[in-house]
């Protein structure tokens, strides 16, 4: 499907991916938006420094064990890529512990997204701090981050869709995330820069209802404090928040060359 071209989009050319031979859509200059900053959290921490371990439930030591990463087949196979399903989980749903490579932190990404796919902000809480290593209240969420995503909503409905950003989420909203496929660039020892395309399903729960083609950006930093080391989202570099995004719809399709499809892994939340 053909998703909605963000508003005045200006051409920007778009960084390459060097490692894999494919071309990364999200740029790692400038425009990249913090995520603290991007949702308002007045956190009280640079953005660019190590994320501390909190005394939430999401920064505990893990709970259920998984399998080895040698028993694990994750990163590109045959032309598709598998997702890590992480060594253990935290609060005994949420995949962590992911080897400290590339593909590692393409699946934290992947994982990231998918548990970031919801509207309660209870879980929200737990899904900040284990990929993200940050303390956030329910409160801040409902005042700063939803308002944010109601924004991103806005920029990507159709156009001619009624919405009011103001009454977001509304009972009955939903948001609904399915990566479908990845490319990433190692941009140095520890930092890797990750695109997740997705199709997405949208309600704001008073009539707008509606599908997308979505890209997701993110920065991953390898934390070798947190959890015994694991990789967290150290910026949010979504392409349609950049100031100068060249918008092209043969980006939103999966068949185009920019993408390793997913072809297994990624729990669903």
């Amino acid at each position: 499907m053909t998703p909605p071209p963000p508003p005045a989009p200006v051409p920007a050319p778009a960084s390459r991916r060097s490692r894999a031979g494919r071309a990364l859509l999200v740029s790692g200059g400038a425009a990249a938006l913090a995520l603290a900053v991007m949702i308002g959290w007045a956190l009280g921490r640079d953005v660019a420094a190590p994320a501390a371990p909190t005394d939430r439930e999401a920064q505990a030591s893990p709970t259920a064990a998984a399998e080895s990463p040698q028993e694990q087949l994750f990163g590109e196979v045959n032309g598709g890529f598998i997702v890590h399903e992480g060594r253990h989980q935290v609060a005994g749903r949420y995949p962590a512990g992911f080897p400290n490579s590339p593909e590692g932190a393409v699946s934290a990404a992947v994982h990231e997204i998918r548990a970031m796919a919801t509207l309660d902000p209870a879980d929200l809480v737990v899904a900040s701090g284990v990929y993200y290593g940050l303390d956030v209240t329910e409160q801040q969420l409902q005042e700063e981050f939803l308002p944010q995503r109601a924004r991103e909503i806005a920029m990507t409905m159709p156009s001619g869709g009624a919405f009011n950003p103001n009454w977001f989420p509304a009972s009955g909203a939903f948001y609904r995330v399915e990566p479908v496929g990845v490319g990433w660039e190692e941009l140095e020892d520890g930092t890797v820069a990750v695109a997740v395309l997705s199709e997405d399903e949208i309600g704001d729960g008073l009539g707008l209802a509606f599908t997308r083609t979505y890209i997701h950006g993110r920065q991953m930093r390898w934390d070798p404090d947190l959890r015994g080391g694991d990789w967290v989202v150290d910026l949010v570099t979504d392409p349609i928040f950049e100031d100068y995004y060249d918008f092209r719809p043969e980006d939103y399709e999966l068949s185009n060359g920019l993408w390793t499809p997913i072809i297994a892994g990624g729990t669903s939340y």
